[in-house]
Order: structure tokens, then C-alpha cells, then sequence
């Protein structure tokens, strides 16, 4: 289903006001509140390989003079070095998430001007990093950490904290708290470790330079006109500096237009003045591959009182014509799901295509032509009950003559038969995989967030499916307190390796299951609120659909909309 554009704007202009206070005033009871635009990029996604982390993101709360900010990597999976020390971890802030960030000072130990770091490492680690106890970071405001080699301010980094062992997606979880250790934000930022890429023999390395096109402005702007900005984007991500005069090589160019990989790249000119202006710029990809030539981004500025002003306007960018990038680029999509299942593909949310996996759970869907940039394309499965998998995304850069393979191993499907039970009863929990696979399931008590359930009140068990890839477990329930419980499970097989944890179900022990509002708003259950959580709501919009349904009202409203941005993960 398509939804109208007026409904995306109505519905962000309306939380702009009215909606998030009432969120905030009614749900605080139910949780902290969450850290939003939160991030973390890595610099290699391999399994078992150090890498540097570039968290972002913006306090929902004042973080008070001495309060903490609390970094833990999934335990078991993410290995802080014994090394790793505050030379490893930068601090920045900002007014915004896209302003220049301000670096902060660091130290072992907080006092009046230094930042305290300190880090538990292994395998169950964290990172505290105490603020001084004369400036605190205000509500609002955008914080930026640098973990590892990429720590660059004071003191150089010198370790890496060491990726999970086994694909999959893992989770980081963040935490704000006041001088007195109590909990303000919180929020978790999941990554992915996957497979090397492969390159095929005619692409080895990259050692194409980015490709530059879309500057603006372009033309005559308006008169008067004394800052702007000046844009571009890039076919790859890269790094881009303007020069004022041509033929200035990238290494001696000081003015950077973006000091992060990127694909849209801008920066504010100012102190502008009437005429002519040429700006001239080169760009470098992460491969160090940079143009040696000059990219022109052209404008006027008209003089006053001359008329030059009434003969355009700014052209909205692009400057003069530019050849596309030549060769469409084609993608292929392989994937595991369940014996002949039916497999549905989207590609940036509207549906490409609707296939069935065959007797193996094997399906593939080939894209011969398509548009090079930067697409989203998930992938969901029903099985032979009509149970439906978790929607498995991913987003990547498809760059011009290239053939992009994307592998999906979609988690197995899971149900139970029933959601409340008496103390020692037995619960049945089913579902469908790859036949004659692995499947592991795991069932804990239902908390609002999982890292908070001792791992020691974790139950794993493991069961093999059979030749059609169903399978089932009985489960005593004996020895469990009266609460809610959760359960999900993942497989492994030879042919596939192992894949992420799929839905979450749940039942109580004595008394129907209680789902937090924040669990209810996870709708495809994969362990994150997010865009495709949003999409299924928008999807189910004015309805009674009960999975879309949050506060169980009886309709999919803006009421349900507020209480998932207040879940909201990303």
C-alpha cells in the first residue's frame, strides 16, 4: 500500500507539538527516555577483526557536570582490549548532529576540565566515559564518540575493539545517567558483521576516483546574497576540499568540504560579495583513489542597480550538463528461507517482487538493469502455516558497471501453543527452517531491554529440523516464576552459516503475557524499532489491526505513532 505524502507530513507536524507532549508526560512512567539519531559506524564489518567505531547521536536529557555516559557492546560477542584506554576514545559535541562538533578533553580520572574515561574490557565490556564537573552536555544537544584508531584528539589511538567471531547483527547499547548514577537516555545502535566482499577478477581493487556531479548553485542567485551553500554529491563515498583557483591537488586544498565519508557533500560560504564565483573541487574515496582534475561549481552574485538581477535566479543546482555514469549496474538477490515458502522482496519499501523459495527453502530473484545510488531492499518469507519471518534489510551503495550480490539467510519462524500457562506445564514451541538444520531458541524473562536479563536466567535450547524443515521442542516450564516470558530462535547450516535471531513471541507464567508498550512497538519483532516498523504502522493506518495497535486501543493512531517514537531504536 502506497501511503499518501500528506500523511507522512501531517503526521510529523502534529508530533512537532501536541503529540510529543503528551508522550512525554503519560509514558514516563513506563521508561527512560531514549537517545535519538543514535549511530555507530564501524570501519570493517569482518568477523574477528579490530575496528574503529564513529558513534552519533542526540540526549533527549541534560547530561549534568559529573554525569556519565555508558557505552556497552553486547556481551559475549564485541572483545575490548586489556589496552584500551582513554587515548582510545574521543568526546565531541554539538548543537545539532550535522554542526561542527567541539572536541572535549579526556583523561583517566574527571576533574574540573577533564572528561574521566574509564573501561572494563573482554568479552563482557564497557566504556565510561564522566564528565568534568563544570560543563555538562544540554538537552538536545548532538554528541559524537570515536572508539579506536580513529581517536585522533590529544593523545593518538592506538587499539581497536575486536568485532563478534560469527555473522550476524549484534547490538550497542548506550546510557546517560546524573552524577548520582540514575538512568536519564538510553538507546542501542545495531551492527552487522558479515563475509568479506569478493570482487570478481575484473574488479580486484577499486581504482576509480569518485565521480562528481549535482553542484549547485549554478547561475545568478539573488542579489544581496552574502553566504550560501555550496553542495555536490559523489557516486561513492568519499572525502571532497574546494580551492578558490584551478589545478590545486586534493593533499594541498585546506578547505574541506567534508571530513567524513559521504555521498552528499556541502558547506556554508559567507562574507560573499557581488560577482563572479568559481570554486573548483576534487574528492578522494576511502581507497585514497582522488580526481586530478577539477570539478567547477560556477555562480554570480549580481551587482545592485545594474538589472543583472532580473535575468535569473539560481538554477537549483547542476551547473552545466553532465554525462550520466556510463553502464547500469545489476543486482542479484540470494536467500534461504523455508521449504517452498512464499518470499516477498521490496526494494526502498514498495514490492519488487513476490517468488517461492523452492523444496530446499532456496530462492534467488535477478535485477538485470538499474539505476546506480544508494537503495534499501528487504526481503520477508511466510511459511507453510502462514507464520511470517522478521523483514531482513539492508542498504548499500550500487555503483555504475558493477554486479551487486545480496545474501539474506532468514531466521526461522516460531510460534506457541499457547500464550498462558500454569507452573509446570508444558509449552510446545514451533516453526519452520531449513530442512535438517541447527536451530537454536532461547527463552528469557521479558524485560524492556535484553542486555538488562542476567545471563544466567537465559534458557538455551537446540533442536534439529526435519526433511520439510519444521521443527519442535517441548518445554517444562517448572522451576518459572509468575512473569511474562520471551522467545525466539535462529538456525545454522552448513550451506548458509548462521542467521539472526527471527521474531520474538511471548507467554506469561500464571497470568496472561504484559508487553511493554516499547516491546509492542517492535511490529516485525527483530529486536529494533525502526523504518520498518514505521512502514507496517503507516501501513495498518486508521485500522484495528492489533499487531499495529500498540496501546491495544482499538485503532492504529497517532496515539500508537507517539508511543513508537518514544521506543524509537533506529
Amino acid at each position: 500500500m502506497n501511503c499518501p505524502k500528506i500523511l507522512f507530513t501531517l503526521i510529523f507536524i502534529m508530533i512537532g507539538g501536541l503529540v510529543l507532549s503528551f508522550l512525554f508526560s503519560s509514558l514516563s512512567a513506563l521508561a527512560s527516555f531514549s537517545l535519538y539519531n543514535l549511530s555507530d559506524t564501524i570501519s570493517s564489518s569482518q568477523a574477528a577483526t579490530g575496528s574503529d567505531h564513529l558513534i552519533k547521536f542526540k540526549v533527549s536529557t541534560e547530561v549534568p557536570v559529573s554525569g556519565k555516559l555508558v557505552i556497552t557492546p553486547e556481551a559475549g560477542a564485541f572483545n575490548v582490549p586489556a589496552g584500551f584506554d582513554y587515548t582510545d576514545v574521543d568526546l565531541a559535541t554539538a548543537v545539532d548532529i550535522n554542526a561542527t562538533f567541539t572536541e572535549r578533553t579526556l583523561g583517566a580520572s574527571p576533574d574540573a576540565v577533564t572528561d574521566g574515561v574509564s573501561v572494563v574490557s573482554g568479552a563482557t565490556s564497557s566504556i565510561t566515559i564522566t564528565l568534568n564537573s563544570s560543563a555538562g552536555i544540554s538537552s538536545g544537544h548532538a554528541v559524537r564518540i570515536k572508539l579506536g584508531e580513529n581517536a585522533s584528539y590529544g593523545t593518538g589511538g592506538d587499539q581497536q575493539i575486536i568485532n563478534p567471531s560469527s555473522l550476524g547483527s549484534y547490538s550497542v547499547y548506550l546510557k546517560s545517567y546524573d552524577a548520582t548514577d540514575g538512568l536519564l537516555d538510553r538507546g542501542t545502535a545495531m551492527i552487522a558483521i558479515v563475509n568479506p566482499v569478493e570482487a570478481s577478477a575484473t574488479q580486484e581493487i577499486d581504482e576509480t576516483p569518485p565521480y562528481r556531479y549535482n553542484g549547485s548553485p549554478s547561475g545568478a542567485v539573488p542579489v544581496g546574497t552574502t553566504a550560501l551553500t555550496m553542495s555536490l554529491n559523489t557516486d561513492e563515498y568519499a572525502y571532497c576540499r574546494y580551492s578558490a583557483s584551478s589545478g590545486i591537488p586534493y593533499a594541498s586544498s585546506t578547505n574541506i568540504i567534508s571530513d567524513e565519508l559521504s555521498l552528499f557533500h556541502s558547506v556554508v560560504l559567507s562574507g560573499l560579495e557581488p560577482g563572479e564565483h568559481n570554486y573548483y573541487i576534487r574528492c578522494q574515496d576511502a581507497w585514497s583513489n582522488t580526481n586530478d582534475d577539477d570539478y567547477l561549481i560556477s555562480f554570480t552574485i549580481p551587482v545592485p542597480g545594474t538589472g543583472e538581477e532580473e535575468e535569473g535566479g539560481p538554477t537549483g543546482g547542476g551547473g552545466a550538463p553532465y554525462p550520466r555514469p556510463p553502464g547500469l549496474p545489476a543486482v542479484q538477490i540470494i536467500g534461504w528461507a523455508y521449504p517452498n515458502s512464499n518470499v516477498s522482496i521490496l526494494r526502498d519499501g514498495v514490492l519488487e517482487k513476490e517468488l517461492q523459495a523452492d523444496t530446499t527453502g532456496d530462492f534467488d530473484y535477478d535485477i538485470g538493469e538499474i539505476e546506480g545510488g544508494v537503495y534499501t531492499f528487504s526481503v520477508w518469507a511466510r511459511d507453510s502455516q502462514g507464520r511470517r519471518s522478521i523483514t531482513d534489510s539492508a542498504t548499500f551503495l550500487i555503483k555504475p558497471e558493477t554486479r551487486t550480490t545480496l545474501q539474506t539467510f532468514l531466521p526461522p519462524t516460531i510460534g506457541v501453543s499457547s500464550d498462558t500457562l500454569g507452573t509446570g506445564e508444558t509449552l510446545e514451541i514451533s516453526g519452520e527452517s531449513l530442512p535438517m538444520a541447527s536451530v537454536e531458541v532461547m527463552i528469557y524473562p521479558s524485560r524492556d531491554v535484553e542486555a538488562e536479563v542476567p545471563e544466567e536466567d537465559i534458557i538455551t535450547m537446540e533442536v534439529e529440523a526435519d526433511g520439510a524443515g519444521k521443527w519442535n521442542l517441548s518445554f517444562d516450564t517448572t522451576g518459572l516464576e509468575k512473569d511474562t516470558y520471551a522467545a525466539k530462535a535462529r538456525v545454522s547450516a552448513s550451506r548458509a552459516g548462521i542467521s539472526n535471531f527471527g521474531r520474538v513471541v511471548y507467554f506469561g507464567i500464571g497470568a496472561p503475557p504484559a508487553v511493554s508498550y516499547c516491546e509492542r512497538s517492535d511490529l516485525n519483532k527483530d529486536g529494533s524499532v525502526n523504518l520498518v516498523d514505521f512502514s507496517i504502522l503507516l501501513y495498518h493506518w486508521g485500522t484495528s489491526n492489533t499487531t499495529a495497535d500498540i496501546n491495544l486501543d482499538g485503532s492504529v493512531n497517532l496515539t500508537d505513532f507517539s508511543i513508537m517514537m518514544y521506543c524509537w531504536t533506529g
